[in-house]
């Protein structure tokens, strides 16, 4: 919607068109889904979930990925392209493919203990390095939706991101360094998703509706 005023008012302004006819176009009511992390309960059941994968090493690269995304909060497609050389030590280093920012952590040892005990072969983690990167995400995305079935659990790769983020300001970490830590371009993209989540945030409304009375 944006583009197409942007494009209308720009035919305007250079006098290619006499009138906008997108000005008087309303802009969308966009409803933002609630931010749902998994609970503790459903992480335990996810993990053990991925071990019943009929193909035991599958499971044990999914139980690796899992762990990965809950305690880096990265997207499912660049976890499952990580490279090896992404990870020094223990910490995480590299740019985020949909933004593009850089985004550098401390990985938790339970993650890097199954990341180090998946046989070596090749540059990546999860990825031969050649099949292209879509079809591949997508395939992992569908052995997730089996895994979440396999757990009993309605859920979404993303709410490991999800409980990453929300582990961090429900522990007193600024939301600006959550956002970093995420790789959002930008602090008002954490706001619209975490802000209801940020630590003492619904206790301080509700000492400053006291002072009122």
């Amino acid at each position: 919607m944006e583009y197409l005023k942007s494009f209308f008012r720009f035919a305007h302004d250079s006098g290619w068109i006499k009138k906008n006819p997108a000005k008087v176009i309303k802009a969308p009511i966009v409803t933002d889904p609630p931010v749902l992390p998994f609970s503790d309960t459903d992480l335990t059941k996810i993990l053990a979930a991925c071990l019943t994968h009929r193909i035991p090493e599958r499971g044990r690269e999914l139980r690796a990925l899992v762990l990965l995304m809950r305690h880096s909060g990265l997207r499912i497609g660049d976890a499952c392209t990580l490279a090896r050389d992404k990870i020094q030590g223990d910490i995480l280093e590299l740019r985020t493919a949909k933004s593009g920012t850089k985004v550098r952590l401390p990985l938790n040892p339970e993650a890097l203990k199954a990341l180090k005990g998946l046989p070596v072969a090749g540059d990546y983690y999860f990825w031969n390095g050649s099949a292209n990167q879509q079809t591949y995400i997508k395939i992992w995305e569908r052995t997730f939706n089996g895994m979440f079935k396999r757990a009993g659990i309605a859920g979404h790769s993303h709410q490991l991101r999800h409980k990453f983020a929300v582990g961090l300001l429900q522990k007193g970490v600024s939301m600006e360094n959550v956002s970093t830590l995420l790789g959002h371009r930008s602090i008002k993209v954490t706001e619209r998703y975490y802000a209801s989540w940020v630590a003492g945030r619904q206790q301080h409304l509700e000492d400053v509706v006291r002072q009122t009375w």
